[in-house]
């Protein structure tokens, strides 16, 4: 991209895919190649631009939040199930670290992400939404830079929210999410339940 050239990624989970349906079970670089190229040449993917400074850094904030988010559950669990105080003493001291470390993380990216009006307006109206807090819509505009740029149909197949039909001949099968981004599909997934548990109040 530095080149002034758009970047076309490839899902690698397709490519091996279509390298298996071309009839190679091996895995080398020259089959990579081949595959590749069959890929450019049937169904060329629309280059896309590769992130700029600005929103590398909000996707290293965001990578680096969800990590500490996932080891202080991990730390939860651990407690949970621990019986021995000196090891309880060490968990809770780690965990109130984590969440010290979490919450300033979650502050600088807020502000990292005021400084641009665009991104700002974006979390602004995500947040907006019913069901959707703000944090869910930074993890939408750090894993999703898509978003303002792809269809909604492509959106919704990234954030893994659009359903598959399964149809063949006269038999119809139920349609479901499959593929997408995992991360966005737990976060959409769980501000959902959230919104569903406090209705019920």
């Amino acid at each position: 991209d530095g080149a002034g050239h758009g970047v076309a990624p490839i899902n690698p989970h397709a490519a091996r895919r279509l390298a298996e349906g071309m009839g190679y079970l091996a895995k080398t670089d020259r089959i990579d190649a081949l595959v590749l190229s069959e890929i450019a040449c049937t169904r060329p993917p629309s280059p896309r631009r590769a992130p700029d400074d600005f929103m590398l850094e909000v996707s290293e904030l965001h990578a680096a939040r969800s990590a500490a988010i996932k080891r202080r559950a991990m730390l939860r669990n651990e407690a949970a199930t621990c019986g021995n105080a000196l090891v309880l003493r060490c968990l809770a001291i780690e965990e109130a670290t984590l969440s010290a470390q979490i919450k300033t993380l979650t502050t600088t990216l807020s502000d990292l992400i005021a400084t641009r009006e665009t991104t700002r307006r974006t979390v602004e109206i995500l947040a907006s939404i019913p069901g959707i807090g703000e944090p869910t819509a930074l993890t939408l505009v750090a894993r999703l830079p898509e978003l303002g740029h792809a269809t909604r149909t492509e959106i919704a197949a990234l954030a893994a929210c659009a359903p598959m039909v399964r149809e063949s001949g006269h038999w119809k099968g139920r349609s479901r999410t499959k593929g997408g981004r995992r991360d966005l599909r737990n976060a959409l997934h769980i501000d959902r339940k959230s919104t569903r548990l406090n209705s019920s109040h």
